[in-house]
């Protein structure tokens, strides 16, 4: 249906014929007289309702919607009803549109303008009634009727364009809410597959470092058992090298004991070696006493044989106990020789004894001296070998631990790859989502699009 033929069945409908429309333009001179008074009482009630006056700026404001009022009633009241009319209608609506103004308060500014109208009809029906009373309530009636038709076509007119107004306004907005809506969820969307993209990204890497975080710990395990099979075997060694350096310094203690009960009869050996010595000097003396005593008992028998050989036969008993004298002596003589010899071969045997046993002593000596240093660094090694046992029993602890860790850290990697698993699955559940997500939100938009269609 064409504007013109909508608005001539309004028209119609309302009955504002052609002498509705006399009535109007007839009464239009009281109107012009009537309207600044009446909208001075409209923008005082505007002025008193705080919602209505903030709708207004300022007082400038006011004054152009009172002129721009005051000039659509002098057009409605011409009664003609064109398109400069129903332009103006238009305007009003939207205008109101814009300030928000409901069609309620509208309304009743309508009303505050009908009721003082209708109120100069009346007054100017009383103030003639005695001449043609009846005409006078005719022609009143019949103008206040074309005052109400013409009323009731501008609020209907100015509501229609208002509501049509809000009614292209929200569907303005509404598509514009669609459209940021659908922004907003496509962004959402694509943020959502980026993201699950990432995510399934970073889980695939996350499943590729956690096996091989669980490569690198099993090899790490392996190792880890191997050391603490060493550091077993290590620690029996070092308790058989300990046994063994507690031995030999037992042994080194017992020879320690050994040299110096050797030193100690080296010692009594050489004492021994000295009184010897000390005898064979004895001897010898001894052995010169009766070398001493030969020769003069020699002597002495080599004189009895000269007396007993003076004194003849009286002299020969006496001469063979000198002459047996004589060869005891010689026999002593002979004897005593071979005895300093001998004594001779005693002291320097001896001497050469106690040389000898000098040097034993002084190789006894030495012997005990590195039995010390050798005590000495059995100690130190037997500490050494208790520090490498607790060194051991540490290491044999620690990888102990090392074991656990490695057993937890293959325990956490074969969790992360269940959880890089899970995560995947998450993610291609999420894209699939955002997907969903994207498809429901452009169907939804569209439907509400469409809505004021239905």
């Amino acid at each position: 249906m064409s504007q013109s033929l909508s608005r001539a069945k309004k028209l119609a409908f309302l009955r504002l014929d052609d002498e509705a429309r006399s009535l109007l333009s007839a009464f239009r001179p009281a109107v012009e007289e009537m309207i600044p008074a009446i909208l001075d009482q409209f923008y005082d009630h505007i002025r008193e309702d705080e919602a209505l006056g903030a709708m207004f700026a300022d007082e400038a404001h006011i004054a152009h919607a009172r002129e721009a009022q005051a000039r659509h009633w002098m057009r409605m009241f011409s009664g003609s009803f064109d398109d400069e009319y129903f332009e103006s209608v238009a305007r009003i609506g939207k205008a109101h549109c814009q300030l928000g103004l409901e069609p309620g308060a509208y309304i009743g500014g309508y009303g505050l303008v009908k009721q003082a109208l209708i109120g100069e009809v009346l007054s100017r029906v009383a103030g003639g009634l005695a001449l043609n009373a009846k005409v006078r309530v005719e022609k009143a009636s019949r103008l206040i009727q074309a005052i109400d038709k013409a009323i009731s076509l501008d609020m209907d007119l100015a509501i229609s364009v208002y509501l049509a107004e809000k009614d292209n306004d929200f569907s303005r907005r509404l598509n514009d809410l669609g459209d940021q809506f659908g922004e907003v969820i496509a962004g959402i969307s694509q943020a959502l597959s980026q993201s699950s993209a990432g995510l399934s990204s970073e889980a695939e890497g996350l499943q590729r470092n956690s096996e091989g975080t669980a490569t690198q710990a099993e090899s790490a395990k392996q190792g880890a058992e191997e050391a603490n099979s060493n550091a077993q075997a290590v620690a029996a060694a070092v308790e058989e090298l300990s046994a063994s350096i507690g031995e030999i310094a037992s042994q080194v203690s017992d020879a320690a004991r050994v040299t110096d009960d050797a030193v100690s009869k080296a010692a009594n050996m050489t004492g021994s070696v000295g009184g010897l010595n000390e005898a064979a000097e004895k001897v010898g003396g001894i052995v010169r006493l009766i070398e001493e005593i030969a020769e003069q008992t020699n002597l002495l028998a080599l004189n009895a044989t000269i007396e007993a050989a003076r004194a003849g036969e009286a002299g020969k008993g006496f001469a063979v106990v000198a002459g047996e004298v004589k060869s005891l002596a010689q026999q002593t003589a002979n004897a005593t020789g071979e005895i300093v010899g001998y004594v001779r071969e005693i002291q320097e045997a001896t001497s050469g004894v106690g040389s000898q046993i000098d040097d034993i002593s002084k190789a006894i000596g030495q012997m005990g001296q590195t039995s010390n240093a050798i005590a000495s660094a059995i100690e130190e090694q037997t500490s050494v070998t208790h520090e490498i046992s607790r060194s051991v029993t540490e290491t044999s602890t620690g990888v102990g631990a090392v074991l656990e860790a490695m057993q937890s850290v293959l325990a956490a990697a074969e969790e992360t790859r269940r959880s890089a698993g899970q995560v995947t699955s998450a993610s291609d559940n999420v894209r699939g989502k955002a997907q969903e997500l994207d498809d429901q939100s452009k169907a939804f938009i569209e439907r509400i699009r469409h809505a004021d269609q239905r």
